[in-house]
């Protein structure tokens, strides 16, 4: 009996290692697609731009740092620093302000397998009361988008 018990132990030691291990993407042809986009308290002109760009889906072709890092993906934001919040999870931080004005990004990726990736950003801008009267809206506009990147082939 006490041999099952540490045996038995020993197996959920290692299922539970191997479920927590970091995943490394396979490298290729990987498609996003965005699934959701909201937009709060925008003016009227920053919703009709969003409107007429819509939810669009790009592929690239990805070879990523081993171990895993994001910025293999998002090699056009160069500027972001990422920070690893948990097992296969990243986010990046941006804030940015002037005259009145500030935004603050936030984008969080989570490596799911190696083939599938869920992507979210969260975008607030905080406009001057001029502006967002000027342009209709409110001073608080927020754009939060979700999607994921698949993996296509090599």
């Amino acid at each position: 009996m006490k041999h099952k018990i540490v045996t038995l132990i020993t197996i959920l030691a290692l299922v539970s290692t191997i479920a927590l291990a970091d995943i490394n993407p396979k490298d290729g042809l990987w498609k996003s697609k965005m699934t959701s986009n909201k937009v709060t308290g925008c003016p009227s002109i920053v919703k009709s731009m969003l409107d007429k760009q819509g939810i669009k889906e790009m592929s690239k072709n990805v070879t990523f740092e081993k171990p895993f890092h994001p910025r293999s993906l998002f090699e056009e934001s160069g500027h972001l620093k990422w920070e690893k919040t948990g097992t296969n999870k990243w986010k990046a931080v941006m804030n940015q302000g002037e005259d009145g004005m500030s935004v603050n990004i936030i984008l969080s990726v989570r490596v799911v397998s190696d083939t599938k990736m869920n992507i979210s950003s969260n975008v607030s801008m905080q406009l001057p009361a001029e502006m967002a009267a000027m342009f209709g809206g409110s001073g608080q506009c927020k754009v939060s988008s979700t999607g994921t990147y698949n993996y296509v082939s090599n």
